[in-house]
């Protein structure tokens, strides 16, 4: 299991860097340090400092870790689909004014800034219409 200070495999970093480039308000990409990378968004939205893991479960400890390490990030992402945040490690964050997210929630975090992005939830599905309407779940 990769800890917090361990680079995530080649292919995460590479599919991390090919998805937020294809993000609609991504503008720019530029990895400063060896887990650290700067978004620079369009439509005037501040650019974010992004410390990227594939930590299995983000807790609080990793958290208070990565914020020791840089002070300056803005989101924690831990990248492989299997992931996941604990409730900890997000409070961890928001205290701190720091996103904690999976990957795919820090596609729909971009969107916003300030307490909507450190605090962002992905929209609840409706369990009736399932996922993309296709019916029941």
């Amino acid at each position: 299991m990769a800890e917090w200070n361990e680079k995530a495999r080649p292919e995460s970093i590479e599919f991390f860097e090919r998805a937020l480039s294809g993000h609609d308000l991504v503008e720019s990409l530029n990895q400063v340090g060896a887990q650290t990378y700067e978004i620079k968004r369009r439509r005037n939205l501040a650019p974010i400092r992004v410390w990227l893991c594939s930590v299995y479960r983000v807790s609080a400890a990793d958290v208070a870790e990565i914020h020791a390490e840089d002070p300056e990030v803005d989101a924690i992402v831990t990248i492989s689909n299997w992931n996941d945040v604990t409730v900890e490690g997000k409070e961890a964050g928001e205290e701190l004014d720091v996103g904690v997210f999976i990957f795919k929630h820090l596609m729909g975090a971009l969107n916003y800034e300030g307490d909507r992005f450190v605090h962002y939830k992905p929209p609840e599905r409706d369990r009736k219409v399932g996922p993309k309407g296709f019916g029941p779940l």
